[in-house]
């Protein structure tokens, strides 16, 4: 059998155009198993069909955070067709596949761009939330985030919580954002040291972090962490957890937590608090678990197998357009992908 371990997954987007035209009905549960699967869409995403094939909100913020090359106003059609969600766990994991979907330079632009539409759109001001957790183009996620509150519209309340306890956005930025929303305030203690601690974290962590949490950076390269940032960042871990005492520690903010925790062995995350996780491709939540001393979860065998059928299509199908067509009619008809 093939090792699948340091494999990158990728599905061609015209093998997922492909899978959605001959399964429609199953395209949201296709998503979602593609996402338990950490693959990737490359080329370009507007050849698939899912603006074509009616989505969710939760299966359009998937789609566009799995597709390689991000087509800004692509983004924002899969976002205005896509159908609103209303159970809070689907929000929760919509929320985390906006992390991914909207952190990235030139989708932040194109929201700066373009903020008074954004702000006027239900969809995107759900999906807005997911910014909480951006780790990489935070200036860029700030810009556009003080463009839409310039707009004076009402926005989720769990980006408020998250924007104060993400350290890497301004604490200038963060103040003004919570008393514009009225929320409750979340202190970090001093913010723009724990961010630099954080970074260095993260570069001790290294390859142990899931691909998706890694960032190009050299901050602190080849050099332990000194006791000031390793007691910053104790403190932060105590933060978030004692913020989310009831519930668990939603996904958007796992990075924030994975990182500060894998580093301080005195920190101690409990296994409440990683029930949340389970909205992460199975590979980023079974690392996250890991890096903060967490025993793995079980897993549905029938979402492994899933996982494991698309995984050895990718490697064995290519761009073979009518082995996915066969593929789609076998899975649909098993129902692999029901929801």
């Amino acid at each position: 059998m093939p090792d699948y371990s340091a494999t990158l997954w990728e599905i061609p987007s015209a093998a997922v155009g492909t899978l959605i035209a001959t399964a429609p009905d199953m395209s949201t549960g296709f998503i979602r198993v593609l996402w338990q699967a950490g693959i990737s869409i490359s080329g370009p995403i507007s050849a698939t069909r899912a603006d074509v094939v009616p989505l969710d909100a939760l299966a359009a913020a998937r789609c566009a955070a799995l597709a390689a090359d991000t087509d800004p106003p692509f983004v924002d059609r899969l976002v205005r067709r896509a159908d609103p969600v209303d159970d809070p766990q689907d929000r929760a994991a919509l929320h985390t596949a906006a992390t991914m979907a909207l952190g990235r330079a030139p989708v932040l632009r194109w929201i700066t761009a373009n903020a008074p539409a954004v702000a006027a759109s239900p969809g995107w001001r759900e999906m807005l939330p997911g910014l909480g957790g951006v780790t990489v183009s935070v200036p860029l996620a700030e810009e556009a985030l003080h463009t839409i509150l310039l707009t004076k519209q009402r926005l989720p309340s769990e980006l408020t919580a998250s924007l104060q306890l993400n350290p890497w956005f301004s604490g200038r930025f963060a103040t003004r954002y919570r008393r514009r929303m009225k929320g409750k305030r979340i202190g970090v203690r001093e913010r723009a040291a724990t961010s630099r601690g954080w970074s260095h974290a993260r570069t001790i962590v290294g390859e142990r972090l899931p691909q998706q949490w890694r960032s190009l950076h050299g901050r602190g390269v080849g050099r332990p962490l000194d006791r000031w940032s390793s007691a910053l960042l104790t403190a932060y871990v105590d933060r978030i957890l004692r913020t989310f005492r009831t519930g668990g520690v939603p996904a958007v903010v796992a990075p924030l937590l994975v990182v500060a925790a894998a580093v301080t062995p005195d920190a101690t995350v409990p296994e409440q608090a990683a029930a949340p996780w389970s909205s992460l491709p199975h590979d980023v939540e079974a690392a996250a678990r890991q890096l903060v001393r967490i025993a793995p979860r079980r897993l549905d065998p029938d979402e492994v197998d899933a996982v494991a059928v698309l995984r050895r299509a990718c490697l064995a199908y290519g761009e073979n357009t009518e082995a996915w067509r066969d593929l789609g009619v076998s899975m649909a008809a098993s129902h692999t992908f029901a929801l």
